[in-house]
């Protein structure tokens, strides 16, 4: 497990959406699944006010 917090710096792309263009953010690489993002796993997103927070949904009851 790495311990952070680390920073990584990406830029928003433009995406058409209904003939209008809306930002996009691709998140890919090995860091995600080496901070528990692995394919298939659902995620849990919190945001507000220009802040998101991204984790890795977990099964706890």
């Amino acid at each position: 497990m790495q311990i952070g917090p680390y920073k990584k710096i990406l830029k928003l792309k433009p995406i058409e959406k209904d003939g209008n263009q809306e930002p996009e953010l691709k998140l890919y690489g090995s860091w995600l699944r080496k901070n528990g993002f692995e394919i298939g796993k659902e995620v849990e997103i919190t945001y507000g006010q220009e802040y998101i927070v991204i984790y890795p949904k977990t099964n706890i009851s």
